[in-house]
């Protein structure tokens, strides 16, 4: 089950919240929880969206704002999602910026037990993109994944190499190249 998290207490969260379906509001960290695991009703969570501003050193859920600093006082609280997950499952931060906090990152996805995926740059809620790079935090690791696919996209399919005609090939990424390809 995918959950999608949001701060609509400003104009920025009203118009995300507006463009979503079923989503859950929050107004701190202990609503959040207390919301998500209202919403999930027993059922595993798959994918969980977190909604609300960041910046490079800390991002907020609600009224609260979550750094190294301050982690602390929140892990119980985050913690009691740790269990609610599936074995795939991820937590997508989108706020502005918060992928260059990695090692904020890691802590979180050992709290969560699963993968974090956040990006680098200006995150746009409404069109749902961030404009930077994405990183992966997993659990067990000593360091983030930079520059990994956006979370939720399928894996790219690889194909036969095939002739396409005029001297093209199209390779096993599923790029076109001119040349001399594999003799097929």
């Amino acid at each position: 089950m995918e959950i999608t998290v949001i701060d609509n207490s400003d104009w920025v969260g009203m118009v995300v919240a507006a463009s979503r379906i079923g989503e859950v509001t929050m107004t701190n960290v202990a609503s959040m929880v207390r919301n998500v695991l209202n919403r999930a009703n027993g059922r595993s969570i798959s994918r969980l969206n977190i909604v609300d501003h960041g910046n490079s050193q800390s991002f907020q859920i609600g009224n609260d704002r979550i750094s190294q600093q301050t982690l602390g006082r929140f892990r119980p609280t985050l913690a009691r999602l740790n269990s609610h997950f599936t074995a795939t499952g991820f937590v997508h931060l989108q706020h502005c910026r918060i992928g260059n906090n990695q090692s904020l990152l890691l802590e979180l996805s050992r709290i969560w037990g699963v993968p974090v995926y956040a990006g680098t740059g200006d995150h746009n809620s409404l069109y749902r993109f961030n404009f930077g790079e994405y990183v992966r935090c997993e659990p067990q690791a000593v360091a983030c994944q930079t520059n990994v696919r956006r979370p939720g996209l399928p894996a790219p399919t690889t194909v036969e190499p095939r002739y396409m005609g005029r001297g093209a090939f199209m390779g096993r990424d599923g790029i076109i190249r001119q040349g001399a390809g594999p003799k097929l």
